[in-house]
């Protein structure tokens, strides 16, 4: 699960920026990341098996493209408010916490189904690191 952390972080940098349909650029970014998190578990609901897993590999890959999108969008906003940020925290951080919540429930579920499987999700879940860096202040 170590190799999530970089995935996780970035997740939870995003709560704070991002929303489709909204005005606001904050919140747009806050509820793509909200949909990107759910697309994620549930491509990882649907692995049983190793064979699973690497059929889900476009789906992975889909994921990942789009949090590669996700980061350049974020890296071109300005940083929220203090007020923003509060604002979008009372918001959407109960939906982000539950996402996450699943998440990792999901991954204990398939750490439970063999080392070959984790190591292939493993794998696949490198699809998902962001290729450029975050913008120092969403650390």
């Amino acid at each position: 699960m170590k190799r999530s952390t970089p995935l996780l972080a970035l997740l939870t940098a995003a709560f704070f920026l991002t929303a489709c349909g909204s005005s606001d650029p904050h919140e747009a970014a806050v509820e793509e990341i909200i949909d990107v998190m759910s697309k994620l578990e549930s491509t990882l609901g649907e692995i049983t098996d190793a064979e699973s897993v690497s059929s889900l590999s476009p789906k992975f890959e889909s994921i990942g493209e789009r949090l590669n999108e996700l980061t350049k969008q974020m890296a071109e906003l300005e940083k929220p408010s203090e007020e923003k940020e509060k604002a979008l925290e009372e918001k959407y951080k109960p939906q982000v916490e539950a996402i996450q919540t699943k998440m990792e429930e999901q991954m204990k579920r398939i750490k439970g189904l063999g080392p070959d499987v984790m190591v292939a999700v493993m794998k696949e879940m490198e699809k998902l690191e962001p290729e450029g860096d975050m913008p120092e202040w969403m650390d």
